[in-house]
């Protein structure tokens, strides 16, 4: 095996641990904390029942979810995965927008994607 084969697969590794390291707030390099552009959603990987788990223990005790109820701002569209992202990201920014806020047992990630588009 020649080292140029090995190379792009190294560069990879390294990529998805910096990333990694990152996101588990191990650097604030590349990383403002209070940039209003990032959001905390929902993965697109979680699951549904998980997610509806994450926002049952949320709403009412650490979080306001009066948005996501019918008539509420971000109601539609009126999915769990979409329901969660807010929940999610009314945690992530009661608690300061700090990326330990952003995790949830895997569930969230952060995104650039405003999960409430009223």
């Amino acid at each position: 095996m020649s080292i140029s084969k090995g190379l792009p697969f190294a560069y990879v590794v390294v990529a998805l641990a910096f990333i990694a390291y990152v996101h588990a707030g191990g650097s604030n390099v590349g990383v403002d904390r209070n940039l209003p552009g990032r959001w905390c959603i929902a993965s697109p990987l979680a699951n549904d029942g998980k997610l509806q788990n994450d926002m049952n223990s949320l709403c009412g005790r650490a979080v306001d979810c009066s948005s996501i109820r019918p008539g509420g701002a971000c109601f539609n569209p009126n999915t769990v995965k979409d329901h969660a992202s807010v929940v999610f990201n009314n945690f992530y920014k009661a608690h300061g927008s700090q990326s330990s806020a952003c995790n949830f047992g895997g569930d969230a990630m952060l995104s650039l994607a405003n999960p409430c588009k009223p």
